[in-house]
Parts: structure tokens; C-alpha cells; sequence
């Protein structure tokens, strides 16, 4: 503030312009501009990562709907092709898939009853132990290719119950083999394993005579070459 000449106050530009600032309203609004623009880039994140989950959500479902639409279009494109064909066409075509599916059930079924055959003998005349439930490979493949030859021998076809009387005899006789038998058979195994080694040693034999008279042949043929050359000189 500065006095005039006749002394009284009077205020200079500066101090007018900095009072006229201070009041003026942008000044006074300026820092709440500041504080609104700090929380609106706050809120642009948050709006930016809420449009990141929003477009990964419309993404998956953009992708269900398109394999629904495909899924769609292929029985669509199934039923056009039923369409085109001939009525008795598509009787057979019908027939033919019944059939499938009927030999695949049938399939199925005969397994089954065929690993239930298999527990069945097996639990009956202990063959083997079973462990966990399950019965070895090479037993199931043993009773089911003795259950095969069994059928073949018999002249007239026999219900499941005589069937699987005649395996389970079958498979008693095997186990009631005597000692003695298995030791024959154990013998017969060496002493057939012994003569092939008998054979071996006489091919043995022969090849080294046959070498020794090569190598002979050649001795004498070398002899007999030096003695004629000397003769000649």
C-alpha cells in the first residue's frame, strides 16, 4: 500500500492484481479442478480395468455361442443332406445305424459277460489270486480261449450252466497234474535243450575240420608252387 501526496493510502497495480486473483473464482475453484481431475483419472482406471473384465467376459461368450452356432449348422447341414435322399434311402440309412449301435451294445454285453464268466471259474477252482478286483491278463485270455475250444468240441450247443460245469472240470484236471508229471516234463525240456547242444558241438567239429583242410590245401599248393620255381632257375 502506498501514500499519495497528500498522504492518504491508495493501493498499487500489483497489490490489485494479486487481490483480484485471489478472489477472483478461478482461483478459488483451481485446486478443487486439481482434487475433481486427480479422481477422474482414478476413476478411468477403475472404468478401464471394470471394460478390461467386461470385454474378457463378452470374449467367452462370443466363444460359446460360436461353437453352439457351428454345433448348429452341422446337424442343420445333416438334416439337409437326410432330406436329399430317397425315402427308402433313408430307411436303410436309419437301418444301418440301429444295426450299429445294436452290435455295439451286443458287444459290450458279451465283455461282460465274459469277464463274469472269467471272475466266476476263477473264484470257484482258485486259479490264481485276485488283487484289487482284477484278474490277470493271461488267466482271463486262458479261460476264455478254453471256454472256446470247450464249445467247439461239443456237438449240439449246452446252456451256460453245463458250459461252465465243463470249464470248471477242465480246469480242475489241469490242477490236479502230479508233481511227478511236471518233473517229466521239466526233464524232457533239458534233455531236449542238451541234444541241440549236442548238435551244436558236432557243427562245431565239422567246420573245424573242413577249416584245417582248407588251410592244408593251401600249405601244400604254396609248397608245391616254391618247389617249381626253384626247378626253373
Amino acid at each position: 500500500v502506498a501514500r499519495n501526496q497528500q498522504g492518504e493510502p491508495h493501493c498499487t497495480r500489483n497489490s490489485l492484481e494479486e487481490e483480484e486473483e485471489q478472489f477472483s473464482p478461478v482461483s478459488v475453484l483451481e485446486p478443487q479442478f486439481d482434487d475433481e481431475d486427480g479422481e477422474e483419472e482414478e476413476d478411468g482406471q477403475e472404468d478401464d480395468d471394470d471394460y478390461d473384465d467386461d470385454g474378457s467376459e463378452m470374449e467367452r461368450s462370443f466363444a460359446s455361442v460360436h461353437r453352439a452356432r457351428q454345433q448348429l449348422l452341422q446337424k442343420l447341414r445333416r438334416f439337409e443332406r437326410l432330406a436329399e435322399l430317397d425315402p427308402v434311402e433313408l430307411e436303410k440309412r436309419i437301418a444301418d445305424d440301429d444295426s450299429d449301435d445294436d452290435s455295439e451294445d451286443e458287444t459290450a454285453s458279451e465283455n461282460c459277460r465274459g469277464d463274469s464268466l472269467v471272475r466266476q471259474l476263477v473264484v470257484e477252482t482258485s486259479l490264481c489270486t485276485i488283487i484289487d478286483g482284477r484278474i490277470p491278463s493271461d488267466m482271463k485270455r486262458l479261460v476264455l480261449d478254453l471256454k472256446t475250444q470247450v464249445e467247439s468240441e461239443q456237438e449240439s450247443p449246452s446252456d451256460d450252466r453245463e458250459m461252465n460245469k465243463l470249464i470248471r472240470d477242465r480246469l480242475d484236471s489241469w490242477k490236479e497234474v502230479e508233481s511227478n508229471t511236471i518233473d517229466m516234463m521239466v526233464e524232457l525240456d533239458f534233455r531236449s535243450e542238451g541234444d541241440r547242444w549236442r548238435k551244436c558241438q558236432e557243427q562245431v567239429k565239422e567246420t573245424a575240420i573242413a577249416i584245417e583242410f582248407d588251410i592244408f590245401s593251401y600249405l601244400i599248393t604254396e609248397l608245391s608252387e616254391e618247389l617249381v620255381h626253384q626247378n626253373c632257375h
